[in-house]
């Protein structure tokens, strides 16, 4: 009998996605808070604590089971958007800050290990990529239809975005009841410190792993940044407000299309003429956005949601695919904490000269990075790989 969990799963994420106040998160945090500087803190200190925090979580998934895991997640993630709701004091949004990332931490690898695991026990691992590709297609389509919702309950008030939130996480919280342990994952009774161990040591034999883990640490550490700011590089483009929300619709749309198509574009090209498609296309394209004004702006930098999607369902089945089953959550635990590191530097170093600069000029700077140092990254990693046998 074939487990419920992958359709489980896509209606978890695409629930887990209905948060209304997406668009308009970083203008709430400038409403309560004043400057850029400390929307900028509150946006690092999450990075800081989710690298903190991902690798210990990771492991906590391979030893005691996915379901568990990723049940406690969103338990916290219900307490962290109630003290986001509040608001109010640095803080308190220092607390939603660290709240917010041990769920994140907890969910982190945890569901890319339950597809693995679950289409392994089945044999149907052959699949993966494809599933994949569609489960990060769900959380892109529920927030475009929250971008869109957000932006009118936005124009009422900024704190209606986050209290109708907590419907959704309360909804997605109880489908991750009835999802089911697979049989071929057994919690093992084990050290955290050792199963840590045993994880880092599997990085560092490879240098196929660490090539992986650092290109996709480098386009995190500049995207996220960029991601954060973009309603407020939107108003500087001379977009309104109620326009927002429509703008990041699209491009939520763009990024489940692109997901959702991934698995059939990885099968009808190579693997790496694809990634590097998709490594040049999505910065050169958002670096015209910063060059336009308006709508064309907006749409110019929402478009490339839908490479960026493609790039990340790559990453991810190019990751699970040289990783062992025991050690695969830990790993990819690992892999996010990395990136955390590279998004706090990527936050700071833009919250700070977004006070010197423009936000645009930030972007292009940042944008400059994203479109070289990957694709030379990803030239290594290709020629490792190579070096590994039935790759």
């Amino acid at each position: 009998m074939k487990s419920k969990n992958i359709k489980l799963l896509f209606f978890i994420k695409f629930v887990g996605g209905l948060l209304f106040f997406l668009p308009v998160y970083a203008l709430y945090l400038e409403q309560s808070l004043f400057s850029l500087t400390n929307v900028g803190f509150v946006l690092a200190l999450e990075s800081v604590c989710f690298s903190l925090f991902e690798i210990p979580t990771g492991a906590l998934s391979d030893i005691y089971g996915r379901k568990n895991v990723l049940i406690y997640a969103h338990v916290i993630s219900l307490i962290a958007v109630l003290f986001l709701l509040k608001g109010g004091s640095l803080f308190i949004f220092a607390l939603y800050a660290i709240l917010k990332s041990f769920a994140r931490s907890l969910v982190s690898g945890t569901d890319q290990a339950l597809v693995y695991d679950t289409l392994l026990a089945e044999n149907q691992e052959h699949k993966f990529s494809d599933i994949l590709g569609k489960l990060f297609a769900f959380w892109p389509i529920g927030a475009s239809i929250a971008s869109l919702v957000g932006s009118y309950l936005a124009t009422f008030s900024l704190k209606h975005t986050i209290a109708w939130s907590l419907l959704p996480l309360a909804i997605s919280l109880i489908l991750c009841f009835f999802l089911k342990e697979p049989k071929l994952h057994k919690p093992a009774k084990k050290q955290i410190t050792l199963h840590i161990s045993s994880a880092i040591k599997e990085v560092f034999k490879s240098k196929a792993i660490l090539l992986l883990l650092l290109m996709n640490a480098i386009l995190y550490g500049v995207g996220e940044p960029i991601y954060n700011f973009t309603s407020i590089f939107f108003i500087e483009r001379q977009i309104e407000i109620a326009e927002i929300g429509s703008l990041f619709t699209i491009a939520f749309g763009f990024a489940a299309l692109g997901h959702y198509m991934s698995g059939t574009l990885i099968k009808k090209f190579s693997m790496k003429k694809l990634l590097f498609i998709c490594l040049f296309l999505t910065p050169f394209i958002d670096l015209f956005s910063t060059v336009t004004f308006g709508y064309i702006a907006g749409l110019l930098a929402m478009v490339p949601s839908f490479t960026y999607s493609i790039r990340n369902t790559i990453i991810s089945s190019e990751t699970n695919t040289l990783v062992t089953s025991n050690n695969r959550a830990t790993i990819l635990s690992i892999s996010s904490a990395f990136q955390q590191v590279v998004i706090t530097l990527g936050t700071l170093f833009t919250g700070y000269v977004a006070e010197i600069f423009t936000i645009t000029q930030v972007f292009q700077l940042l944008l400059m990075v994203e479109l070289t140092v990957p694709i030379l990254i990803a030239l290594f990693y290709f020629k490792q790989k190579a070096k590994i046998p039935n790759s």
